[in-house]
């Protein structure tokens, strides 16, 4: 069983005002193209020119279907495909490209990349070893793991490169009649927040600007760096029947 060492990175959690640590794994260095070429070459006997050449061709047809709006296998790997985050409109009429905020590639793993994860073992950079299975059922498979796939960082000795910040969001409750939202994260984030309560994720609504809200809503986001996802921070709205604005800038 493949070991993978961990070790400790802060993390805020800017809802509860409280910070701790957890564990993150370390990533060793990254493995070019041409290094996994080279690679394949020694362990199959295949010319490496003629595996650079099938791959330059397996590349091309990839990125033209990809670009034609289907979805692409790449057998062993899993599915891509294209996909888009928008603003949020009150009727289809209203649905635009003009909407359009961000252009993303989701990515499914295939099963034989999810089984990975259950050959793998982690140990601590103090050498106490975790051989539980049960690390599979946390990350790993999901769509903000996934999109971390590209982002090594040494060997980890900086214990805050994996974290980012919670989204703070604004504005005066109770109110009225109606009351402007407004979320603010990390330089180089992108928020997404949600407006019913749901737990928010990377295909949830992009935060461009202040929302007008003229009714109770629990808003929740999410603050996604370099595919690294935030804590969720919550604040609930409430519109009073008296008109006693009080103003609440604060997290809840």
């Amino acid at each position: 069983m493949a070991k993978i060492k961990v070790n400790a990175a802060l993390q805020r959690i800017a809802i509860l005002e409280k910070e701790g640590y957890v564990s993150r794994a370390i990533v060793y260095s990254k493995i070019s193209g041409d290094e996994v070429l080279e690679f394949a070459s020694m362990n199959s006997g295949i010319n490496q020119g003629q595996l650079s050449a099938a791959m330059h061709a397996i590349v091309q047809e990839f990125r033209n279907h990809l670009l034609t709006g289907h979805s692409v296998e790449l057998p062993g790997v899993g599915i891509f495909r294209i996909g888009v985050n928008s603003k949020m409109v009150e009727t289809p009429e209203d649905v635009s490209v003009s909407n359009i905020t961000r252009r993303k590639i989701h990515f499914l793993p295939s099963t034989n990349i999810k089984a990975l994860l259950n050959r793998v073992s982690f140990t601590t950079t103090g050498d106490a070893e975790d051989d539980s299975d049960d690390e599979t059922g946390e990350g790993g498979t999901n769509a903000d793991s996934d999109s971390q796939s590209g982002n090594g960082s040494g060997n980890g000795s900086s214990s805050q490169s994996n974290t980012v910040e919670a989204p703070v969001i604004s504005g005066t409750t109770p109110f009225s009649d109606t009351t402007s939202m407004t979320i603010s994260g990390p330089t180089g984030a992108t928020i997404y927040y949600t407006t019913d309560g749901s737990t928010p994720t990377s295909a949830s609504t992009e935060y461009s600007s202040a929302v007008t809200l003229s009714a109770t809503t629990t808003v929740k986001a999410i603050a996604i760096n370099n595919g690294v996802s935030s804590s969720v921070s919550t604040k609930t709205f409430t519109k009073s029947e008296g008109g006693n604005d009080d103003p609440d800038n604060g997290m809840e």
